[in-house]
């Protein structure tokens, strides 16, 4: 089940769900889920109502909710609500609505605050995770004939994830190597270019030869605030007052952006995201889809 419609079956079930850094959004007690639960429901006009609260914290109640519809633990559920939150803010902050299937859509006003608009939408028909066990205990007790039950694929599952990360990972390594391997390469011809022109000329002073040391070649020109754990590369140029522009830019939005160069000549443009590695595949797919733009990720 998605992050999504988990809260809308916790509101539903509760009658009022809170979101980080958002605010919380009510339901009328008079509306509830149907007995049947293959019945669609059809939300009442201003049943729905949102109180915008930028400093709410994380609901408890919700990550349990998540728990036990996704059957993830409560650490990975809490990331999951977090990262789908994070990607909302981040298309209020540039001017696109968020909106919640089953709920409706948030909208970023100019004074900054949220403004909520409640949407005809039916919502999705969900199981309820009672109907999940009492299918599991007919299946088990023999109700059906062996020749009815699907065979379980869970073990190819597994090994169908199992194999996308590590292919995954190693197009990770590849272009990290690639990249870096690249730059070590201009540095040991630069500084072989430097010696050899001190060595050739006659006319300068043995005690006038400067000293060279390698030292990192990675420069931020902002530092960052926070720690991270990966970074997504937006844009690479040569153009330093353009790309520090876009950056600041994307801050006054809330983004976490930053600028650096590994050889004082390409500089690069990158976002900052302090969440687990897992999650590097998906927040790829999303900043491509938001900036409509090839990404990259390089990993802290």
């Amino acid at each position: 089940m998605k992050i999504d419609q988990v809260i809308v079956l916790h509101l539903y079930n509760n009658k009022q769900v809170t979101l980080q850094g958002i605010g919380t959004f009510s339901l009328d007690p008079s509306v509830s889920l149907p007995a049947d639960t293959q019945k669609e429901l059809v939300i009442p006009e201003n049943a729905i109502t949102f109180e915008y609260n930028p400093k709410a914290t994380e609901d408890e109640s919700l990550i349990d909710s998540i728990v036990q519809h996704t059957t993830k633990i409560k650490p990975l559920a809490s990331a999951d609500l977090d990262s789908f939150l994070m990607l909302g803010r981040q298309f209020l902050n540039i001017g696109k609505p968020f909106t919640l299937d089953g709920l409706g859509t948030l909208d970023k006003a100019q004074a900054g605050q949220l403004i909520f608009i409640p949407g005809q939408f039916i919502t999705p028909k969900i199981e309820s995770p009672n109907a999940l066990k009492e299918n599991v205990n007919e299946e088990s007790s023999g109700l059906f004939n062996d020749y009815n039950r699907k065979p379980d694929d869970t073990g190819k599952k597994i090994l169908a994830v199992v194999a996308t990360v590590v292919v995954i990972g190693l197009i990770a390594w590849a272009i990290y190597h690639f990249i870096f391997s690249d730059n070590s390469a201009d540095e040991e011809n630069t500084l072989a270019g430097q010696t050899n022109v001190v060595a050739d000329s006659s006319t300068v002073e043995t005690d006038s030869v400067p000293q060279l040391t390698v030292t990192d070649t990675s420069s931020f020109i902002n530092e960052p605030e926070n720690e991270y754990t990966f970074r997504v590369i937006l844009q690479t140029t040569k153009n330093k007052n353009a790309v520090v522009n876009r950056m600041n830019k994307l801050n006054s939005w809330g983004h976490h952006a930053v600028v650096y160069t590994t050889d004082s000549v390409n500089y690069k443009l990158a976002e900052l995201f302090e969440l687990p590695l897992s999650d590097t595949v998906r927040v790829k797919d999303s900043l491509s889809k938001l900036y409509r733009t090839p990404v990259f990720i390089e990993v802290k």
